[in-house]
């Protein structure tokens, strides 16, 4: 499937009771699948996945609030809580009350926290180069925290209005993606809305609220992780190192590691056909009986 070919043109849209608006892939019919994307990215990111998951699953992939082609509203919290809310009531929206939930990056921070709050609904788990319950290395957690200063600070947040992010972001995704993946039309997909002040205040307004720092509930919510988990793992990854991964397999029971060799954060990108087996692997696992 080429890059571009599906984007926008079967997306769907519904609101939240908080009034955001996501804007959603629905392909396929049967067991439901709900992929969430990582930073800065959009369900772009799964492109190499989802044709073949819905060939036998309904395949759900939003762009969380904010980013792709959802809404971006400065009046809106969006805190790790609110985010895990949100999305919540999005998968709530839909009328999902069984899913597996499949996530890379951010997003697989999001799905410990959805964890947390609705276990009995998550059939299977999948993470894929996240922080997940941990944090990054020391740089790169100082480099977030000084955008999120910032951010908050009077006077230096007044400098997002004008900073070429857009930019910003497309070269740093040209160096971490494979070839096949840095396509301008791609790079402009998930960046574009950078390119304009609106976009570069609801940057700002996300980075105002943001921590890495780490959460000890995350960490416990781990030993009460039951269903069948797949960790996958791009093993030269600067951002989310190996050791996270081995931590969630040697805590969750149920977890299975499939490493990917030679893969940097953008797994999906760089490793999918392992990718797309490790997750047709896990959805053939039994989930545990709720009786």
């Amino acid at each position: 499937m080429a890059d571009m070919e599906w984007y926008g043109d079967d997306c769907q849209e519904v609101s939240t009771p908080d009034g955001a608006r996501v804007t959603y892939l629905d392909r396929g019919e049967g067991e439901a699948i709900v992929l969430l994307h990582g930073y800065p990215q959009s369900h772009l990111t799964w492109r190499r996945t989802i044709e073949t998951l819905s060939q036998t699953h309904r395949v759900i992939a939003p762009d969380w609030v904010g980013w792709g082609r959802s809404e971006r509203r400065v009046d809106l919290p969006c805190d790790y809580d609110s985010d895990v809310a949100r999305m919540a009531a999005f998968l709530e929206a839909l009328g999902l009350e069984k899913y597996n939930l499949f996530a890379h990056d951010y997003g697989g921070y999001l799905a410990l926290g959805l964890h947390r709050l609705h276990r009995q609904r998550i059939l299977r788990l999948a993470i894929l180069n996240s922080r997940a319950h941990r944090t990054f290395p020391l740089f790169r957690r100082w480099f977030f925290q000084s955008i999120g200063l910032w951010a908050r600070m009077p006077g230096l947040r007044e400098m997002f209005r004008v900073l070429p992010l857009g930019s910003l972001h497309r070269v740093f995704l040209r160096r971490a993606l494979p070839a096949d993946g840095r396509s301008p039309d791609l790079l402009r997909a998930y960046t574009g809305w950078m390119d304009e002040e609106p976009g570069r205040l609801w940057f700002r307004h996300f980075y105002a609220s943001y921590t890495n720092r780490v959460d000890p509930e995350l960490f416990a919510e781990l030993n009460h992780i039951q269903c069948p988990t797949a960790v996958i793992w791009g093993d030269k990854d600067p951002w989310c190192p190996m050791d996270i991964a081995h931590e969630l397999v040697e805590t969750i029971d149920s977890a299975v590691l499939t490493p990917c060799p030679g893969a940097g954060h953008f797994v999906m990108e760089a490793a999918a056909p392992t990718v797309l087996s490790a997750l047709e692997t896990v959805l053939k696992r039994e989930p545990p009986n709720e009786g």
